[in-house]
């Protein structure tokens, strides 16, 4: 989704810059988006501003699921992209008929050798991590990685913030990112922005210099423990493949069958 800020700080002395406001509690939301996070029962839907995809993240403390969507409309449409459920990973394709399939392969085999490197089982795992963005609330998530030179994001102050002629309430979050000496290179900012006390966007910057350099801006469109049907598997029979790993079934074109995904509509009520 994005290129790591990391990078940047082996090259830069950065130098934080104040935040023009004054420090103040958080917004009382904050602990609940940490406590939706932290109990791994949350939906989430978010776009990072410019791209034309969305993508919901959605999960009920044992399954996850990381789905993609297209604005139709008024209204943003979702597929299913990656499913987490008994420690597999399962992989959403649309066949020539437009029919849903899928495939699947053990979490710990993501990294295996044996398996088909196109089919992409590491890109599919991070998937399901969430955006740097939040880590403002969800550092401990367990399928977001973070490279050994950050330092988990801490609040220093709130303020009231125009962004394109509107006013929101913003709380600043500063993360550090170390030297391998282990000291301080620079920071990433992370400027969380309220709407009537809802989060509705988090922008990023690189604090170099005395100076702010924009680097990107999610846009929350939802974030809640209310997950609705959201965790339903796809409605109807969903034929399941195993992954590829050079067997003779994948070698003679024809994928090892495991079974059907789901079931009827009726079957669900």
């Amino acid at each position: 989704m994005k290129y790591r800020r990391l990078a940047l700080a082996a090259a830069f002395l950065l130098a934080a810059i104040p935040f023009a406001g004054h420090a103040a509690a958080e917004q009382a939301a904050a602990e609940t988006y940490r406590a939706l996070f932290a109990g791994n029962h949350f939906l989430l839907e978010y776009q990072v501003a410019g791209e034309a995809q969305f993508r919901q993240i959605v999960s009920d403390g044992t399954r996850r699921f990381s789905n993609l969507g297209v604005q139709r409309k008024k209204n943003v449409s979702y597929s299913y992209d990656v499913y987490l459920k008994d420690q597999a990973l399962y992989q959403f394709f649309q066949t020539g008929k437009g029919k849903l399939t899928a495939r699947v392969l053990p979490v710990a085999d993501v990294e295996s050798s044996a398996i088909d490197p196109t089919e992409k089982w590491p890109e599919a795992r991070k998937k399901l991590a969430l955006p740097q963005e939040l880590s403002i609330f969800a550092w401990q998530d367990a399928w977001t990685r973070h490279a050994p030179s950050e330092r988990q994001p801490v609040f220093a102050a709130s303020s009231v913030k125009t962004v394109a002629g509107k006013s929101y309430d913003c709380d600043r979050y500063l993360e550090d990112i170390m030297t391998q000496a282990q000291t301080v290179a620079g920071q990433l900012a992370y400027d969380a922005l309220y709407e009537n006390g809802k989060l509705v966007a988090i922008e990023e910057y690189l604090l170099r210099n005395g100076q702010e350099t924009h680097l990107e801006t999610l846009d929350i469109q939802s974030l809640t423990g209310d997950l609705g049907t959201y965790m339903d598997e796809p409605a109807g029979d969903v034929p399941v493949y195993a992954a590829n790993d050079g067997g003779i079934e994948e070698l003679m074109k024809q994928p090892r069958y495991l079974g059907p995904m789901g079931g009827t509509k009726d079957e669900k009520k």
